[in-house]
């Protein structure tokens, strides 16, 4: 695949997303198009903080605990964890549900969502 040619993936979709929340809740000024905007690891005032592609410390060790976006509303220690995939309708269902089932484990009241893996940005 030639790079004029490349489609719309997942990563294209996580910045989007980011940075429309980003916007939303006023973590930038800059209003850029997606294909020019670079995530900050984490982007934090003092009502939200939004955090990109980074791990999540839990109580036990899970294999999935890095979600695409991390969003929390600090008033409500609300924590949203934002998983993406572009997909094609013969697959939607079945994607659904290997991202439900993958990240299962960061839904359950143990997660403790203020802690944020600082110095483990570059896995994936």
């Amino acid at each position: 695949m030639t790079e004029t040619s490349k489609s719309y993936n997942d990563d294209d979709d996580n910045k989007n997303n980011n940075n429309k929340l980003a916007e939303a809740a006023e973590l930038i000024d800059d209003k850029s198009p997606y294909y020019k905007y670079t995530p900050a690891n984490v982007l934090e005032n003092e009502n939200f903080k939004l955090s990109w592609n980074r791990s999540i410390l839990t109580d036990k060790t899970t294999p999935f605990n890095r979600p695409d976006i991390t969003f929390m509303i600090k008033k409500t220690k609300n924590t949203f964890s934002i998983h993406t995939a572009v997909t094609n309708t013969h697959n939607l269902a079945k994607t659904t549900t290997v991202k439900q089932n993958k990240y299962q484990e960061l839904a359950q009241p143990k997660f403790s969502s203020e802690k944020f893996d600082d110095d483990n940005n570059n896995n994936k």
